[in-house]
Parts: C-alpha cells; sequence; structure tokens
C-alpha cells in the first residue's frame, strides 16, 4: 500500500489491486440519541408505552463541507449529536457525557440512562473505502437537564457551530433523516417507542 495523501486522514493506495483506502487518524466516533421525558430515571416496570412517547428528542444542525449542494448550500444537515472517540481514558459512555454536555448543552448524570446499541459493536458507514467505525447510543435525561438560555454550541476553537434543535419524539419518528446515524437510531427508538418489552431493547 502506498500512502496517496496525508492530511487529517490517510488516502492508501494499492496499485496492483487498484482500490484505496481512507485511514481516520481515531478511527472511531460515538453518534448517539437524548430522549428528554419527565418519565427518565422512572423503573421500566411502571412505564407505559405511552411515557415513552411522552417526550422530546434532541437533534442538531451543523455546516458540513461535504454535503453542500443545491438543497444544502451551507452544507448544513439535520442529524443527531456524535464525539470523536480521541480521550483512551474516557469509555463511550463517558464520551457520550461530554459530548452532549458540547454540543447540545445537556447534562447527563450518573443516575440518567446511558447505553451503547448494538451489542457495543461499532458499525461502518462505507467498509469499502473508510476505515472508521461509529457507534450507536442512547439517552434518556429529565427536562431539567437542557441548559434553556443558549442556541449555538460546540467548540469554536474547533470551528464548530452546532445549532440545537428539540423535536417532539413522535414528529421524530416520522421525519425523512439526512445521516446513517440518525436513520439508524431512529429506526432503533421505533422499537423502543412500541416494544412490550422495551428493556431487551438494551440487549
Amino acid at each position: 500500500m502506498g500512502v496517496v495523501y496525508r492530511g487529517y486522514v490517510t488516502v492508501e493506495r494499492d496499485e496492483q489491486r487498484g482500490y484505496e483506502i481512507v485511514r481516520t487518524p481515531n478511527q472511531a466516533t460515538v453518534a448517539f440519541l437524548i430522549c428528554v421525558s419527565a418519565h427518565a430515571r422512572v423503573p421500566y416496570p411502571h412505564r407505559t408505552r405511552f411515557d415513552r412517547h411522552d417526550g422530546n428528542v434532541i437533534l442538531i444542525t451543523q455546516p458540513r463541507p461535504p454535503m453542500v449542494s443545491p438543497e444544502h448550500p451551507d452544507g448544513a444537515v439535520i442529524d443527531v449529536p456524535g464525539e470523536r472517540l480521541d480521550k483512551p481514558h474516557l469509555t463511550i459512555k463517558q464520551h457520550v457525557v461530554e459530548g452532549a454536555r458540547e454540543e447540545v448543552g445537556v447534562r447527563i448524570d450518573d443516575d440518567d440512562l446511558v447505553v451503547v446499541l448494538n451489542d457495543q459493536r461499532p458499525l461502518s458507514a462505507s467498509p469499502g473505502l473508510l476505515t472508521e467505525r461509529t457507534y450507536l447510543a442512547y439517552a434518556e435525561v429529565r427536562p431539567d437537564a437542557v441548559a434553556g438560555d443558549q442556541e449555538e454550541f460546540g467548540l469554536r476553537k474547533e470551528g464548530e457551530r452546532i445549532k440545537r434543535l428539540i423535536v417532539p419524539a413522535r414528529e421524530f419518528c416520522k421525519m425523512p433523516c439526512e445521516t446513517m446515524a440518525a436513520w439508524g437510531l431512529q429506526q432503533w427508538f421505533l422499537r423502543y417507542l412500541h416494544s412490550d418489552d422495551p428493556v431487551g431493547c438494551f440487549d
């Protein structure tokens, strides 16, 4: 394999077989869905199917240069929050906690529900090209965990301009998605909402 380009990512090319690989520096990210509900922390045996519908989810919109198109001239698409797993001393769940605070102003406490889905296995968005994999996670918090005095978030030193969107859970379930992570979490959330055994959705 020969290196064709080296920058934030590295592009390698196999001259004999003619394929290229894009290697990302940290290899993994976590994308997460946060549900804001007055029923958060209520033990599962005492929840009803209606309880799980009665809440909001937190989405984001952020300018993404690769997504610039006639439909999105600034590259801004609706997505779920995410965090690069670039701190070896933190677990995936701890990255979710940190990302929620930085990206959308949500405080996740120790007794809040945070779970890594898909049996804690990462998913590849483009296995024929990218080495990067993404974990999917879900969190539930109470309404008082959401900062109400701020609209834009993100690390300014990294040029992030993230706008938080608070969407009713019922509306989120019907929305067309613009990223694979958002679609995957939406489909899992639908299963969770309609399951007679919600705890089993976390296995």
